[in-house]
Parts: C-alpha cells; structure tokens; sequence
C-alpha cells in the first residue's frame, strides 16, 4: 500500500514538474498571443459590419484565390468573418445566381479557400 501511495505521488510530481516546465519554454520563444492580430488583422471582422448588408455575390471578385469586392471606390478582401456572415445571412440570387444555394455554395467555396490560405 505504501509503494503505491509513493509511486502515486511520484507521478504527481513528475507531472506538476513537466506541466510548469513547459509553461516555462513558452516564454523563453518570447511568443505573446496578441488579440488584435485575430481581431482586427486588416479589419476583416469590421468589413461586414460595414458594408454586409449591400454586398451580394455577383459583386464579388476572385483574384488569385482571394476574395474582394469594391464598394463606393474601395476594394476590400474579405475575410472569413465576411465570408462566414455572409453564408448566414446574404444568400440571396442575383446576377448570374438562380437559387439561394447557388449563392451559398459561391460564399462557402470562397470561405474554404481563406480557410486552406490560412
């Protein structure tokens, strides 16, 4: 019964000793997890907020795998926050899209694309 009690807390304290050493390397490779670059890197998350409501599919552009749209003379890329607001809440047809699932098939394709970029 003892040697088990001894082996279990043995373990323990291997475990603890690993667990704080690997906290420990994490900040020798001088890596800061910094929000702003998930948040607002080049300000996908805002792009929809702005302009979502007036973009519809036949607007937008692929070049060379992304997605852009130009909007009262600006060119956006959008990013999968677009992308993935737009597959929930703009399928509507127009131009060149007959069903509502042709429009989200485009946003979705579209999506996965920046989703392989990234």
């Amino acid at each position: 019964m003892k040697r088990t009690r001894l082996l279990s807390l043995l373990l323990i304290v291997v475990l603890v000793v690993g667990v704080l050493a690997g906290c420990n390397n994490k900040k020798e490779t001088g890596y800061v997890f910094d929000p702003a670059d998930v948040v607002a890197h080049k300000s996908y998350t805002s792009v929809y907020d702005e302009i979502g409501s007036k973009i519809t599919a036949d607007m937008v552009v692929e070049k060379d795998g992304f997605a852009y749209v130009t909007y009262e003379g600006v060119e956006y890329e959008l990013g999968m926050d677009f992308l993935s607001m737009a597959m929930v809440y703009n399928c509507t047809p127009k131009g060149n899209f007959k069903t509502a699932e042709e429009v989200y098939n485009f946003w979705w394709k579209l999506y996965m694309q920046r989703w392989n970029y990234l």
